[in-house]
């Protein structure tokens, strides 16, 4: 155990209580892939053409680091949605998740330490390098099927710590639990820790048994695809299997699939059982959790979590307005809006509109809401996109340029003919003014390019040049 305070600076004190080592293979210079896969090469990334239906599904599955005394070890989870809807950060896996092959139980603080990876998938199909940097630390049980035996339907239901995050795209997933036997769908797992992939099956499955009470788990055996022929690893205990509506029915035990025995059965405990026939007490059900209202739904349908806005267009005219809308999935009870550059800079419309922005540049848009659950932010950089304008005054018979108030930058014009020529170039042009006047005498008739510059903007407008 390592301490830490520095008296002087007035810095917290904190301690390590433990470090994991792991290792990781890195990239040499003439390896002939970016990546060397984890999992079989039978699997097929989530990313494939066979995941095109799933991509909501996709989303609701997290690749988990298992913290169990001093050991450590991969399984994958479900963000859950339940009949409230509120969004609350439930995560759905497997039991024996929870134990350790010695057969020790995960205590809370172990619990408190698990890290749950959000998108770890490749962009594509093919196998390349991810990051793994979306991540969330720490849960606390809820409830589980009985520690003691193998015999219920392997389930163990967690809240995260924190809410998840926006930007990590989550996906809140239906389930039912009719106990039907669906005659398609697919599983989606982390095999052996591996980025995202997708599993089909296309066969019927049927009602089967881990332990030695009947009808806790489907049987399911899975199809070769186009891109391969999924199956599943250590690693994927306690991913989702979903049914033809995309809605989850169980979570995977185990089994004897395996890219060397691709026609071999995995086992995934039942929904329909984990319901409430594991036990009576709220921590062997799923009922008091996903179904909180208590309405009695056999099944529901999953929800987005996004924080969204739009603008009726992101390029102006210096002086002009803009106009933006919510489109935020959650329902919010209050908004805060940041328009850096505009006027006015802040609201707390859910659909501000008459934002005016009277300089030219690029500027951010922040949205906040606030809803029942917490509260949510959405930033743009450089969303909105302020143009100079370029002008003949007639009374002066002179171009003058408007870049607006508070010109703080040092500008930039280029003249350009129609060959491409650069025929006049001004620095520091009107620095510290809102209006300036465009010299372009000595210049013949004709067609030139003006291109007004800065670090913040660049903008190329035509003129026609009589020949007076």
């Amino acid at each position: 155990m390592n301490t830490y305070s520095d008296d002087k600076s007035g810095s917290q004190s904190f301690r390590i209580s433990e470090v994991l080592y792991a290792y990781k293979p890195m990239k040499f210079p003439g390896d002939k892939s970016p990546k060397q896969s984890l999992s079989g090469n039978c699997e097929v990334n989530a990313a494939c053409s066979e995941g095109d239906n799933w991509r909501n599904q996709i989303k609701s599955v997290v690749r988990i680091l298992v913290k169990n005394g001093n050991s450590s070890y991969w399984c994958t989870g479900t963000i859950m949605n339940n009949t409230g809807a509120d969004y609350a950060p439930l995560l759905l896996t497997a039991d024996h998740c929870a134990r350790a092959s010695s057969g020790s139980y995960a205590s809370p603080d172990d619990v408190s330490q698990w890290i749950f990876y959000f998108e770890y998938e490749t962009p594509g199909c093919d196998d390349v390098a991810v990051e793994d940097n979306k991540t969330l630390t720490g849960a606390r049980k809820l409830a589980s099927s009985s520690p003691q035996d193998n015999n219920g339907s392997d389930f163990y239901l967690i809240r995260l710590h924190d809410q998840i995050p926006v930007d990590y795209s989550p996906f809140y997933t239906g389930w039912s639990r009719s106990g039907e036997m669906s005659g398609s769908g697919v599983g989606i797992h982390h095999p052996s820790g591996d980025v995202k992939k997708i599993s089909t099956y296309t066969q019927t499955l049927t009602s089967d048994q881990w332990g030695s009470v009947p009808g806790t788990h489907y049987r399911v055996v899975w199809s070769e695809t186009g891109n391969g022929h999924g199956v599943t690893e250590g690693g994927s205990s306690g991913s989702p299997l979903f049914d033809n509506e995309g809605r989850l029915i169980g979570q995977l035990t185990g089994g004897e699939s395996g890219c060397s025995n691709l026609s071999g059965p995995d086992f995934y405990g039942k929904m329909a059982y984990s319901w409430e026939s594991n036990g009576t007490h709220d921590s062997t059900r799923l009922q008091p959790w996903l179904d909180p209202l208590n309405t009695g739904q056999v099944s529901i349908g999953g929800i987005s979590f996004t924080v969204n806005f739009k603008a009726d267009t992101n390029i102006i005219a210096v002086g002009r307005s803009v106009n933006f809308n919510d489109l935020s999935t959650i329902t919010p009870v209050s908004w805060s809006w940041y328009f850096e550059g505009g006027k006015p800079e802040t609201s707390t419309d859910p659909n501000p509109s008459g934002i005016v922005y009277d300089r030219v540049g690029k500027f951010s848009v922040k949205l906040t809401v606030a809803s029942a659950t917490g509260e949510y932010s959405v930033i743009r950089e450089d969303h909105i996109k302020v143009l100079p304008v370029i002008l003949f005054d007639s009374d002066s018979k002179e171009y003058k340029v408007i870049l607006g108030n508070n010109v703080s930058q040092k500008n930039k014009i280029i003249v350009m003919n129609v060959l491409g020529m650069v025929v006049r170039s001004i620095d520091d042009f009107c620095f510290g003014q809102s209006l300036c006047s465009l010299d372009l005498s000595g210049l013949s008739a004709g067609l030139y390019f003006i291109n007004v510059s800065s670090e913040g903007y660049s903008e190329t407008s035509k003129i026609l040049l009589s020949g007076n």
